[in-house]
């Protein structure tokens, strides 16, 4: 663990802890050592320091005691003491009430002398340190990132290695290279099976170690050590591990820290390395041999099994040594004894997982208060319905070749803009290249405004909608305002589930946020760079987040700490865990303000990285599906403080097997019958201003006859009506009244709760009439000159110069227009004049 320790510490006996500390303090610390009592441990040259948290009748107290202690020099026996705690003074004034507060980062102890004997908290760190120096934690030091020079390539960021870090690519959740079946023994007899069933794992061990687990789990004693005990006691371990009342029954007979360690390795999926297994005690605040010893005693009831290396779990039935064949029958339980550096892992058969329940620890403290935010699933309906009608960029579906002409003319002038300011960075791309038609953040934010919505909820209806043409067109949320309103939940359900599914980094490229401190980073040159494997990583701790936040309790706040606090507890690498093999990732998170990447390994920089993109998960996606209720600060900053699950949000992250909440669907139905006002409105430049969720199906599918959206403007649908369409739906033989009969129509249709004004309805009836009046009625006129110019402003500009020659031209399309010949070569001399040409 670091350095070396000074030969003080080194020295240092029990003998030492009872005249430094007295006899009965010592007595108690090294009782409160026994159980475990003292975590967070560190070492700091001669100091130590830790937090006791005291026990009573095996329940651990609320309290927590913040301890330090430190020899008086390095080259003196350990005769003297400076040391504090947060409940009993030092006699000497050696600590600062803040170093007190902060255990983590305790302040440097002053000159002052040593006197007074230390209490048992002082007695219990000291007993901890000589009986397992190896859990004291030792602070490596920070190198600050080397200041870059000015057009430079900057290097490839390294990541430095954890000693808690896996050797090789790891899974999510299960890590099947570290955990790999263990070899068969050299022996005559029959393979065991190798398979993670609990048979499997009660079928390798030996008769004696099975009839010593059945007296442990069932408290019976076999009458004969023969093979028929020893296969009864299989059968009945087997019923009792698998039974959900005994099961739970035998873990509750369980000390609190086995219980809590069951609880995690349940949370993560059933499955741990040993390596692992020392990091996440240090993660948890536990000494590594704590963390073992309740390891041990999960093993030892059943409830875990261990994957160790080559022969190591073999059965020991032939014992070749005389020697060991004696001490096997005076102790039989010793047959089955491993040494620790052989296990590489436990695991949870598939049997005992389904009979205990998975359930996130119980939150602690107080429950917050704050301000209520309630999901917004229609939110992200009216969006979809939006979106799935817009016009380009903001539609998904392929433009016809009208339309494909007109936008192309139309953004060309922007093309030419952005290809001006496009950035081309020398190394590392931006986490949007690897997300085909995602949007820039200018033009989301502007349909943002438009929608009233925001711009995360319009970026993630848009990409679901991407999603759904690239995969199924044909899903009813492709087009949700064609969907009943009784079935616009299961609607939902089915678009939520394919964003759960689909594998996209969208999650990671949202952390490069306007305001976020960090961002993404992806090396395209990296010789391990896939975009693939960059989804799958990203779709994996997707899912991982889903699967705990589906275990909170429904309508119960869970602190958004809490759960942060848990993820890094159990699982820190659920984002970035592949990246970990390599020693220059394919991608990484770095810190905005001086491009240092981000460590998985570190709470702080975690918290900046993962933390981030949790929260960021909660507070958007998942409360706009409608799956989550958030309570946020009434501060300024709204920071969100809790979150709990809604009765629709479990409904949607439940499996198809699950049983229906009828009632929970029913509400949610309510809330999704709301349209949004009137269905159509009229402008003052003669659209129609659509809700296509009020709409319905009928009156788009008349609209899409006589008009066309052409943008989004106060939360709707700015439908144009155009001469061209008129005169087109003339050609095909439809008739004005069949359009106005539909709108009618939708004011009689109790179903969509639509209203359309009749001023509106007026409206269309007077400028299709007038249409339809002009219908048929054409003249040909000679005698005129055509002029175009490159485009619209250019002709604008020129025709400037010439006000009265400009009134006598007739604009026929974008940059073209008429002008009598007899103005030509006036306006030629004039344009000549000012640089143009004709």
């Amino acid at each position: 663990m670091g350095q070396a320790a000074p030969t003080a510490l080194v020295r240092l006996r029990e003998a030492d802890v009872v005249r430094l500390c007295g006899l009965a303090a010592a007595a108690r610390g090294i009782e409160l050592a026994s159980h475990r009592a003292i975590g967070a441990l560190r070492r700091e040259g001669l100091r130590l320091s830790g937090i006791v948290t005291p026990t009573t009748g095996g329940a651990a107290l609320e309290q927590r005691i913040a301890v330090w202690a430190e020899l008086a020099s390095e080259d003196a026996l350990p005769a003297n003491l400076r040391w504090d705690c947060s409940q009993h003074s030092a006699p000497t004034d050696v600590m600062t009430a803040t170093a007190a507060a902060q255990p983590d980062q305790p302040a440097l102890p002053t000159a002052v002398p040593a006197g007074g004997q230390g209490c048992e908290h002082v007695a219990a760190l000291l007993t901890t340190w000589i009986r397992a120096p190896a859990d004291f934690q030792t602070p490596a030091p920070f190198a600050p990132a080397q200041p870059r020079i000015a057009g430079e390539t900057p290097p490839m960021p390294q990541l430095s290695p954890s000693p808690h870090a896996p050797l090789h690519a790891a899974d999510a959740v299960v890590q099947p290279r570290l955990l790999a079946p263990e070899r068969a023994a050299r022996s005559p007899q029959p393979p065991h099976p190798t398979g993670n069933t609990l048979a499997d794992a009660l079928a390798r061990l030996n008769n004696d170690a099975l009839l010593v687990l059945a007296r442990r789990v069932l408290g019976v004693e076999a009458t004969e050590p023969s093979a028929y005990a020893a296969q009864e006691a299989r059968r009945r371990l087997i019923t009792t591990l698998t039974d959900p009342p005994l099961a739970r029954a035998l873990v509750a007979r369980l000390e609190n820290g086995a219980q809590a360690l069951l609880t995690d390795l349940l949370l993560l999926g059933g499955a741990i390395t040993g390596t692992d297994l020392d990091a996440y005690a240090v993660r948890a605040g536990h000494a590594p041999a704590a963390t073992r010893a309740d390891m041990t005693l999960l093993e030892r009831h059943g409830l875990v099994f261990a994957a160790s290396g080559a022969g190591a779990l073999a059965p020991r039935d032939d014992i070749n040594n005389t020697n060991d064949a004696a001490n096997a029958q005076r102790f039989p339980e010793r047959q089955s004894e491993r040494r620790w550096g052989d296990i590489t892992g436990w695991r949870i058969p598939p049997e005992i997982r389904a009979a205990l329940p998975v359930t996130l620890p119980a939150p602690q403290g107080e429950q917050p208060r704050g301000r209520l935010e309630r999901a917004a699933p229609r939110q992200l309906l009216q969006a979809l319905a939006l979106l799935a009608r817009a016009p380009h960029p903001l539609g998904v579906w392929p433009l016809s070749a009208d339309d494909a002409e007109r936008e192309e003319r139309r953004d060309g002038v922007a093309r030419d803009i952005g290809r001006q300011n496009e950035r081309v960075e020398r190394r590392g791309t931006s986490a949007f290249t690897l997300i085909p038609g995602d949007l820039s953040a200018a033009t989301v934010n502007e349909a943002a405004r438009g929608a009233n919505m925001p711009p995360g909820l319009v970026r993630l209806a848009r990409r679901v909608l991407l999603w759904i043409r690239q995969q199924d067109p044909g899903q009813p949320i492709a087009d949700v305002a064609t969907v009943p309103v009784d079935e616009r939940a299961l609607a939902l359900r089915a678009a939520f589930r394919l964003w759960r599914s689909v594998a996209s980094p969208a999650d990671l490229a949202d952390l490069d946020g306007p305001h976020s401190s960090v961002r993404l980073r992806v090396d395209a040159t990296s010789p391990v760079f896939q975009p693939a494997a960059v989804a799958a990583e990203a779709a994996a701790g997707r899912a991982f987040a889903l699967n705990l936040i589906a275990l909170t309790p429904p309508v119960t706040w869970y602190p958004l700490a809490d759960f942060l606090a848990l993820a890094w507890r159990i699982h820190p690498l659920l984002l970035r865990g592949r990246q970990q093999a390599y020693s220059s990732p394919a991608w990484w998170i770095e810190r905005r303000r001086d491009g240092r990447p981000l460590r998985p390994t570190v709470y702080d920089e975690w918290m900046a990285a993962e933390g981030a993109w949790l929260r960021l998960l909660i507070e958007g996606p998942l409360r706009w599906w409608g799956a989550l209720d958030l309570l946020t600060d009434t501060s300024a900053d709204g920071a969100t403080l809790a979150f709990r699950l809604t009765p629709f949000g479990a409904w949607l992250l439940a499996d198809d097997t699950a049983p229906l909440d009828a009632v929970a669907v029913q509400r949610t139905h309510a809330a999704l019958q709301d349209n949004g006002g009137p269905a159509a409105l009229p402008t003052h430049d003669g659209a129609l201003a659509v809700q296509p969720l009020a709409a319905g199906e009928p009156l788009l599918t008349a609209l899409d006859r006589w008009a066309r959206p052409t943008n989004i403007a106060g939360g709707r649908l700015i439908y144009t009506f155009t001469p061209e369409l008129a005169c087109a739906a003339f050609d095909q033989g439809a008739q004005l009244n069949e359009l106005l009969a539909t709108m009618r129509a939708v004011n009689a249709d109790t179903r969509t709760g639509g209203r359309i004004p009749d001023r509106a309805i007026q409206m269309v009836g007077e400028r299709l009439a007038a249409w339809r009046a002009a219908y048929g009625q054409a003249r040909i006129e000679t005698g005129l000159a055509l002029l175009e110019a490159r485009d619209e402003a250019t002709l604008v500009e020129a025709l400037a110069f010439a006000p009265e020659i400009a009134a006598r031209c007739r604009h026929i399309a974008l940059g073209v227009v008429l002008i009598p010949p007899a103005d030509l070569a006036a306006l030629g001399a004039i344009l000549a004049a000012k640089g143009y040409h004709l």
